[in-house]
């Protein structure tokens, strides 16, 4: 039972659970969100690992497809976030700076997803 796989650093214990202590703090206040994104991030992370012959030399493009694809899932979803959150500071008549401040972090996750779908989408297209 001396598996390598099935052995794990102290550093990537603490990094996981500092991980999913953030997703678990962002997901009180977030609730029905939070829901929507864990269960898509579930049902992308299982076809990523049952579709193994992405990660073959052999089909590059594919896999430069469904990161280009993910990346810009991920920025859809946070611009829809932003978009929430900024409608929201427009509602509140006193104290919206927070709303703006995270509507702005989330436009620009946002960005910073889009041109990493660009930049996964320029090495399909030669």
């Amino acid at each position: 039972m001396n598996d390598a796989r099935w052995q794990f650093s102290i550093r990537d214990l603490l990094l996981v659970t500092t991980i999913v202590s953030i997703c678990l703090a962002i997901g009180v206040h977030y609730v029905g969100v939070i829901i929507v994104v864990v269960t898509v991030g579930l049902i992308e992370v299982a076809i990523l690992l049952y579709a193994d012959w992405l990660i073959h030399p052999e089909n590059r493009r594919a896999l430069a497809f469904v990161t280009a694809f993910s990346w810009a899932t991920l920025g859809s979803g946070l611009l829809a976030l932003a978009g929430r959150a900024g409608f929201q500071a427009i509602q509140i008549t006193t104290d919206a700076s927070g709303n703006w401040m995270l509507a702005i972090v989330l436009m620009l996750g946002a960005v910073v997803s889009y041109l990493m779908a660009a930049y996964r989408w320029r090495q399909i297209v030669p």
